[in-house]
């Protein structure tokens, strides 16, 4: 899944509902790049909102990064912040 699919995951779009239907309604594996993921919390982060960090929460397992910041932001939000040493 794309950045794009991503997002319609933690915004409200046009193709929203339907694309919840079909992961709901479908029995596949799902995967996205690692990239999509950064990309995905980068347009959470810019929107400042704390909500759609919590809608990101679903979208996302885990987001690997050494931004010491956003990682106090995405664990205070429940999600795993990943730095490899």
């Amino acid at each position: 899944m794309d950045t794009a699919v991503l997002v319609k995951l933690v915004v409200a779009e046009k193709e929203s509902p339907s694309l919840l239907t079909w992961i709901r309604d479908e029995t596949r594996v799902l995967v996205s790049s690692d990239l999509a993921r950064t990309e995905l919390l980068r347009a959470v982060r810019r929107s400042g909102t704390a909500a759609l960090i919590t809608q990101a929460r679903t979208v996302l397992d885990a987001i690997v990064t050494y931004d010491d910041r956003m990682a106090e932001v995405i664990r205070a939000q429940g999600i795993s912040a990943i730095a490899p040493a």
